[in-house]
């Protein structure tokens, strides 16, 4: 595949040929990664993909874009396969590095030859300067895939043509970190809001909204009302390129959950078209007979979840009373082992409490005479010597046989 862009010297609506080339290549390093270059018959497509698939993008220049332009079908053995041979795959940022300086670009390219090499696996790109100087970028490419979205834009009930500056100048109340905005449409009014994911705190968000009216668009007819929430990131970049092209961008959608597509047409040696994923809105993507089988589901689940609930909740009381009866049981011997120890312990205690070695207590015998003037109060040594007496007088009389004792 070879073909050469016009230079500086050949323009499009004042514009050099060469910079809508490398502007397309800009806005397309905005939404994806990897450039995919396809030699069709009718023209040079380049298309890319963001890395969640959410986004598409895809320039075609048809052959009038280009002074010569040969897709290479013709140097083709009939062996091979020409539809995988004729596409690539390149890194977006290799790519870059011969368009980054728009300027230079403009004030010095005369002639850019695009060179798709088979054999040596290269795409080369030419940069013809002046003063006779010649950039060369040899770049590596993979092979790859045809890389198509499938969509109809002509089948959506919503249609508008709008200049990319007014648009343009609606999003740029948004905020640079803000990443989704919300489309609402009537036939009366059109809206453009940011779009908050569920935040608790409503006094910490900042609530932009923008009214346009429809005198405002060049064509404006809605079908359905309806509201699309989709990235702002892919939509910036499709308006700076809009706006640098000076042609109307035109809007194809339906509603929720089905893609939004942009497109420009305006020029005829190339054409542009961008598709957009937008958020479900899963209450009304939802048709009546499918939401009452899902409620009826829901129901029934809900029915025998309580019933598992029930079971579960009554084996765990018996469960529990199971555990209850022996705990009840284990305290009853626990309780009679107390009372057990109680009581051993108080008739020890009433033991110490009336034991003859304690010296220092006193008889109740012996105050009651010293009170009286009976018996003088005696000593500790002389009770000790007493009490000895009596043990062995005690001693003697156990000696003796019953008859004696008790005779």
């Amino acid at each position: 595949m070879r073909c050469v862009i016009p230079g500086r010297s050949v323009k499009c609506n004042f514009i050099s040929i060469s910079l809508v080339f490398a502007k397309a290549i800009h806005c397309l390093s905005r939404i994806g990664d990897e450039l995919y270059l396809e030699a069709l018959s009718q023209g040079l497509a380049l298309r890319t993909v963001n890395s969640s698939r959410s986004a598409y993008a895809c320039f075609l220049f048809n052959e009038s874009f280009f002074i010569s332009y040969d897709d290479g079908a013709n140097d083709l053995s009939e062996d091979s396969q020409g539809e995988d041979l004729l596409k690539c795959k390149i890194a977006m940022k290799s790519c870059l590095s011969a368009f980054k300086s728009m300027n230079t670009l403009e004030k010095t390219v005369d002639q850019c030859k695009i060179d798709l090499n088979i054999k040596e696996a290269r795409l080369v790109f030419l940069l013809y300067c002046r003063h006779g100087i010649t950039k060369t970028y040899n770049l590596t490419f993979q092979e790859c895939e045809t890389l198509q979205a499938v969509f109809s834009k002509d089948l959506c009930p919503n249609f508008m043509t709008a200049q990319a500056r007014i648009l343009n100048d609606a999003v740029y109340n948004f905020p640079n970190n803000q990443e989704e905005i919300t489309l609402v449409v009537c036939p009366e009014t059109f809206k453009v809001k940011n779009y908050v994911d569920d935040e608790p705190d409503s006094t910490k968000i900042i609530h932009t909204e923008m009214m346009l009216a429809p005198e405002e668009f060049d064509n404006y007819q809605i079908g359905v009302d309806t509201d699309v929430t989709f990235c702002l990131k892919e939509l910036r970049a499709i308006l700076t390129f809009a706006e640098f092209s000076s042609q109307p961008l035109n809007v194809h959608f339906e509603t929720g959950g089905k893609p939004i597509v942009f497109s420009m047409d305006g020029d005829s040696t190339y054409e542009a078209d961008f598709v957009l994923a937008t958020l479900v809105d899963h209450d009304s993507s939802l048709p009546p007979s499918q939401a009452s089988v899902t409620a009826s589901a829901n129901t029934s689940t809900k029915s025998a979840t309580s019933k598992d609930k029930q079971a579960k909740s009554s084996a765990k009381t018996k469960t529990v009373q199971r555990k209850a009866t022996a705990t009840t049981h284990n305290n009853t011997d626990a309780t009679e082992n107390v009372r057990e120890r109680d009581a051993v312990n108080n008739h020890e205690q009433d033991d110490a409490m009336f034991n003859d070695d304690d010296d220092d207590d006193l008889d109740i015998t012996e105050i009651d005479h010293v009170l009286q003037g009976k018996a003088p109060l005696s000593s500790p040594n002389t009770r000790e010597q007493e009490s000895k007496g009596t043990n062995r007088k005690t001693t003697k009389t156990e000696q003796k046989p019953a008859s004696q004792r008790y005779g």
